[in-house]
C-alpha cells in the first residue's frame, strides 16, 4: 500500500466522497467536553451501530 492511500479494517465507503474509503469518529465526552471514549467505524456505518460500542468503552 502506498503511503497516500487510506485503508484498513476500520474503513468503509464515505457516502459524500463517491465511495472512497474513510472513517467516522464516535466520541463520548463529559459535561466539560473531556473525551471519555472514542470508537472508529467505517464512514458508511450509521451512528446507532456504534452507540453500544462507545458506551461499553466507558
Amino acid at each position: 500500500m502506498r503511503s497516500r492511500e487510506k485503508g484498513g479494517d476500520g474503513t468503509g465507503p464515505n457516502p459524500t466522497d463517491r465511495g472512497k474509503p474513510d472513517t467516522k469518529r464516535h466520541i463520548m465526552v463529559n459535561g466539560a467536553g473531556v473525551p471519555l471514549a472514542v470508537v472508529l467505524t467505517g464512514a458508511n456505518r450509521h451512528d446507532s451501530m456504534a452507540l453500544t460500542a462507545v458506551v461499553d468503552a466507558v
